[in-house]
């Protein structure tokens, strides 16, 4: 673990001489606050009992996974290469891109306004009230929940936005 001003970085050195590409690194980590998530390469990250009207980030990338539940404020979700988001909570805004076969559920994470981009297979679930503003393209899909007034809404490449 370092930490670098308000940023804490939790991982391994890649080290062949240890066999550090097959080790399990686990940590509890208990802070005051929570403003940016990102998980790489195939790490899972759970959150729970933060409850903020802070912003909020979360980027997992290379099949990174992060899960949890969470209050937040505005909130922003980066998705990449199959990486998958489940979240639990609430937030007011929600920007959403995923990308590369990457997933979001986000049922139990409501938020007012929702806008979302998919991308490369993609699919996500989202639950709002307020505005759905959403573009789907190259086979993704996206389902919402609640009862959203549609904005500006667009499909391409076999791609569905569907209301369940």
């Amino acid at each position: 673990m370092i930490q670098r001003g308000q940023t804490l970085q939790v991982g391994l050195d890649p080290d062949p001489a240890f066999g550090a590409m097959n080790a399990t690194l686990e940590a509890e980590i208990t802070m005051p606050s929570l403003a940016r998530i990102e998980a790489s390469g195939a790490s899972q990250v759970t959150i729970s009992g933060f409850d903020s009207q802070s912003d909020l980030t979360i980027q997992p990338s290379g099949a990174g996974a992060i899960e949890g539940e969470i209050s937040a404020g505005n909130s922003s979700i980066e998705a990449s290469g199959a990486s998958d988001v489940s979240l639990s909570g609430d937030c007011n805004d929600l920007a959403l891109e995923l990308s590369g076969a990457s997933s979001a559920v986000l049922e139990d994470f409501p938020a007012s306004d929702v806008w979302a981009v998919l991308s490369g297979a993609s699919c996500a679930t989202v639950n709002l009230t307020g505005t759905l503003d959403a573009e789907a393209s190259g086979a993704s899909h996206l389902t919402y929940l609640g009862s959203p007034t549609l904005g500006s809404v667009q499909t391409s490449g076999a791609s569905t936005i569907e209301e369940r």
